[in-house]
């Protein structure tokens, strides 16, 4: 999953418009659509496309990180939870028998958010 579809992704899922996006970003619609065709989006795109879509930047830079990484898309569950079976190594981030909302779930690991409120890559293998 690009930067993008992560974007348009909430946007469905919270019934925010393209238009009305690219109003309040003061960027002409068929600019900001040929942005997100080509995950061209620019900085300050990102910082206030977070506030508007009241979404993390770290979730952003997690999904560009592991896209780059891995090469691999993401699956978007909308409000889904894992509960933490395992926090061997991760004491610090996780709890057992807490359940964390998922952010993005990849072949072999999770991002969501921790204890401490970060939006970090944790193994399935730690979660049910």
């Amino acid at each position: 999953m690009t930067v993008s579809e992560y974007i348009e992704y909430h946007m469905n899922n919270k019934g925010i418009k393209k238009k009305w996006l690219a109003d309040e970003l003061g960027i002409n619609y068929k600019t900001f659509v040929g942005k997100l065709k080509r995950d061209s989006l620019t900085a300050d795109d990102l910082l206030l496309i977070s506030y508007y879509l009241n979404l993390e930047l770290e979730e952003l830079r997690i999904i560009k990180v592991i896209e780059h990484k891995k090469g691999e898309s993401a699956n978007m569950r909308k409000e889904f939870f894992v509960t933490c079976v395992d926090n061997s190594g991760y004491e610090k981030d996780l709890n057992k028998g807490i359940e964390y909302k998922l952010i993005a779930e990849y072949s072999d690991t999770y991002i969501l958010y921790n204890n401490n409120n970060d939006a970090k890559e944790y193994p399935q293998n730690l979660f049910s």
